[in-house]
């Protein structure tokens, strides 16, 4: 424990209202959980996406749309729909890479946090429920064990108690210090599995926080190599746009349709 830097350690140990303060954190974590299954379907909904548009970007390529034109600028125009062939093939392999860089990484890290996370979380259970169930024990054995049994109707408060009276408090008596035995030892156990819990579940949100960092600084490296590849591209386009010579285009209209 460091006792400079707060830690689920150290605060978690009263209910909240109703609420265990072990509920407390386990509803981080199934709400860490919540939002990486929504992050997978992200960037599965992203990779849909991006496979649309590069089917819709191949078919555009296909088209015979301003075919008609001739010349270097009929050039600069093929090669512009070239580019959208180029682009479509980007865009598909980045809606691959979005299933098996980002979405399925993602999903087998929040599976891998789902056993140790349940395990806490049956164990508390049943450690808390032991608890309460000897303290409720025991609370029902002390009533026993210090009531004073009277005889109705009579006024002579220092009647003599049965011996079989006796015996039964003296028994209730035992049985208290053994639920009380075993009341401590089930809180000790509950405080040690408590303790255990926290640091599991710290260290695991922590290791959480490090993995999605690290996920999306990859997801903008792939958004950015695909601008790379885009703009590559494109600068092919501008290289053949540049080489529009409107006078070359004209003398060959004149040489191929002249009269």
């Amino acid at each position: 424990l460091n006792p400079t830097e707060r830690s689920y350690v150290d605060h978690f140990w009263a209910d909240d209202g109703d609420k265990p303060g072990f509920e407390v954190i386990l509803e981080k974590h199934l709400n860490g959980k919540f939002v990486m299954k929504e992050m997978i379907d992200f960037f599965r909904e992203r990779a849909t996406i991006e496979e649309q548009y590069a089917k819709s970007l191949l078919k555009l390529s296909k088209s015979t749309l301003g075919d008609q034109e001739q010349g270097t600028l009929g050039k600069a125009w093929q090669s512009l729909k070239a580019e959208l062939r180029y682009r479509s093939e980007a865009h598909s392999k980045f809606a691959s890479q979005m299933l098996k860089e980002m979405e399925k990484p993602l999903f087998e890290y929040k599976e891998s946090q789902k056993k140790e996370r349940k395990e806490h979380q049956q164990i508390m259970e049943k450690s808390r429920k032991l608890v309460q169930t000897l303290d409720a024990g025991i609370e029902k054995a002390r009533a026993l064990f210090t009531g004073k049994p009277t005889r109705k109707g009579s006024a002579n408060k220092d009647m003599e108690v049965p011996v079989s009276v006796r015996r039964r408090s003296s028994a209730t008596g035992d049985d208290l210090k053994k639920m009380e035995e075993n009341y401590n030892q089930a809180q000790r156990q509950w405080i040690d599995n408590m303790i255990n819990a926290c640091r599991d579940y710290e260290r695991q949100e922590e290791e959480r926080s490090d993995f999605l960092k690290n996920h999306l600084l990859k997801y903008v490296d792939l958004c950015v190599a695909i601008d790379e590849e885009s703009a590559e591209s494109l600068s092919r386009v501008t290289d053949t746009i540049d080489r529009i010579n409107k006078k070359a285009d004209r003398e060959y209209f004149i040489k191929v349709n002249g009269t």
